[in-house]
C-alpha cells in the first residue's frame, strides 16, 4: 500500500482537503481524507510526500477523434455559404472526405499523436471515435483508459452495410479480448446520416451488447430546421451527396432529441454530443431518460454552432461532459483549455458556471459519459486509482484551489501521472 500526500486533494466527490491523502492498495482507492487521520490508520503504508502539491483525477476527455488529430485546421472562408456565413454541412463533408483519403500509417500516426498529447496534458481516460482497425495497439501502447467507439458516419452509400459490420465485428473483438484498460462502445455519428431503420438495427445491438453509445445531436441549425421541415442544408447539400437526394423523408415535425425519443433511441442512455439547440421539452426528455450531454465549447465556437444551454442542462441533473472533438474544429486537445473556455463562453450569464462545475465535467460527469462512473472520475473507495499531481500554482488557498487549477493547470505544471496506480511517462 501506499500514501500519497499533498497540500490539497481534490477528491470531487468531497469537498477539497488541505494536508490530504491518498491511500491506494496495487490498482485501487483504498481511502481518501486527511492526512493525519491515514498515517495514524496505516503506519504500514509506504509513504510518498509531494510537498506542496495538488493531487485530484485524472481528466476524462469523453469525445475525441484522434484519427483528425494532422486533419488541416478549421478554414472559415473554405466551409462558407455564398453569403460568407459559417456552413456547418459543408464543413462536416470535407472532413469526411479528408477521412476518407488517410492510409492506415497516417490514422496510425495521427492517433499516436493524439495519444501522446492526452498523456502529456494530464488526460487519464478518453472517449474515442475511430474507423481505424489497428487503434487497438495505439491504445494499448499509449498507457491511456480508453473507450473506444467504433464509428458509422454513412456518408458513402454504396459501403455503409460494410461499415456497419466492420463496427459491429470491431466492438466484438475488444470485448472477446477483455483489454484491462480498454473498453467499446458504438458510434452511430449523427441522426442525420443514418436511416431510421439502421438507428433501430443499433439500438437493438447496443441492448444486446450493453456498452455505450455516443451520438452527435441537435449541434447545428441545419440539423433543427431538417428534422421539422426536411428542408435547408441538410437535404439540399448533404442527402445528394450522400446519394439520397431521391428518399428525402417527410417532415418529422420535431426536434432531433424528438425524434430520437420516438424510436426509443433514447432509452439506451446515450452520450449526446453537441445539444446546442435545445428546448423545454427536449431537456425534460434527456432528463428522463439518464443520458449525458458531452459539451465541446471550443469545437462549438469555432464551426459557430451557437451556445449550449450549459446552465439549463445541469438544472435538470442531466449529467454533463467535456470533450474536445477534433483538430479539425479546434486548436488543441487540451481539457484545461476546454474547461477555461467553458468558463469564459458563460462568463456573462445570471448564473455563470463555477470552477468547481467546470472541473466535476472534466472528471465525473465524463466518467459519467463514458459508462466508467463506478471505476474513474473521483477519488473514492473503490475506484481505479487514476490520478494526476500538479506544481502548487501559488497564491492558493482551501478556498481558492479549485478555481486556481483550473485558471491555470497547464501540461507544465503536471509532476505525477498515475492510471491504474502505475505512474505513467
Amino acid at each position: 500500500m501506499k500514501i500519497y500526500l499533498a497540500k490539497y486533494v481534490l477528491p470531487i466527490a468531497q469537498a477539497p482537503l488541505q494536508d490530504g491523502a491518498l491511500l491506494i492498495d496495487h490498482d485501487r482507492i483504498r481511502e481518501c481524507g486527511p492526512a493525519k487521520d491515514l498515517l495514524e490508520k496505516y503506519p504500514e503504508a509506504t509513504r510518498v510526500d509531494l510537498g506542496e502539491s495538488v493531487l485530484l483525477p485524472g481528466l476524462v476527455n469523453a469525445h475525441c477523434h484522434l484519427e483528425l488529430s494532422f486533419s488541416p485546421p478549421y478554414d472559415l472562408a473554405a466551409n462558407a455559404s455564398p453569403s460568407g456565413e459559417p456552413n456547418f454541412v459543408q464543413w462536416l463533408i470535407r472532413v469526411s472526405k479528408y477521412q476518407d483519403t488517410l492510409k492506415s500509417s497516417e490514422k496510425r500516426s495521427a492517433m499516436q499523436e493524439g495519444l501522446k498529447n492526452l498523456r502529456e496534458s494530464g488526460t487519464t481516460t478518453v472517449g474515442d471515435l475511430t474507423t481505424y482497425e489497428g487503434a487497438l495497439t495505439c491504445y494499448q501502447e499509449s498507457g491511456l483508459r480508453v473507450v473506444t467507439y467504433p464509428e458509422v458516419m454513412n456518408l458513402h452509400r454504396k459501403i455503409s452495410q460494410e461499415r456497419f459490420e466492420s463496427a459491429l465485428a470491431y466492438a466484438d473483438e475488444v470485448i472477446a479480448k477483455d483489454l484491462p484498460k480498454i473498453r467499446v462502445g458504438l458510434a452511430p455519428y449523427a441522426p442525420y446520416t443514418l436511416s431510421k431503420n439502421l438507428l433501430k438495427i443499433f439500438y437493438q445491438h447496443l441492448k444486446q451488447l450493453q456498452v455505450p453509445v455516443q451520438i452527435h445531436t441537435s449541434e447545428s441549425f441545419a440539423e433543427m430546421e431538417f428534422f421539422y421541415d426536411s428542408k435547408g442544408d441538410i437535404a439540399n447539400i448533404l442527402f445528394p451527396y450522400i446519394g439520397w437526394g431521391e428518399t428525402l423523408p417527410p417532415p418529422y415535425q420535431k426536434t432531433p432529441i424528438q425524434y430520437l425519443n420516438s424510436i426509443d433511441f433514447l432509452e439506451i442512455k446515450p452520450a449526446l454530443v453537441g445539444c446546442v439547440h435545445l428546448g423545454p421539452t427536449d431537456l425534460a426528455m434527456i432528463a428522463r431518460s439518464g443520458s449525458s450531454v458531452i459539451y465541446c465549447p471550443r469545437a462549438h465556437s469555432t464551426l459557430q454552432l451557437g451556445k449550449s444551454p450549459v446552465r439549463k442542462i445541469l438544472a435538470h441533473k442531466i449529467p454533463a461532459a467535456l470533450g474536445s472533438e477534433s483538430i479539425a474544429c479546434n486548436s488543441s486537445l487540451s481539457l484545461w483549455e476546454e474547461m477555461r473556455a467553458a468558463l469564459k463562453l458563460n462568463e456573462q450569464d445570471p448564473q455563470p458556471l463555477t470552477a468547481e462545475e467546470v472541473l466535476t465535467m472534466a472528471t465525473c460527469g465524463g466518467a459519467k459519459a463514458l459508462g466508467l462512473e463506478k471505476e474513474i472520475g473521483s477519488l473514492e473507495k473503490g475506484k481505479f486509482a487514476d490520478f494526476i499531481v500538479l506544481k502548487n500554482p501559488g497564491g492558493t488557498s482551501l478556498e481558492n484551489v479549485v478555481q486556481q487549477v483550473v485558471q491555470r493547470g497547464n501540461p507544465e505544471q503536471i509532476i505525477k501521472k498515475v492510471i491504474a496506480g502505475e505512474e505513467i511517462l
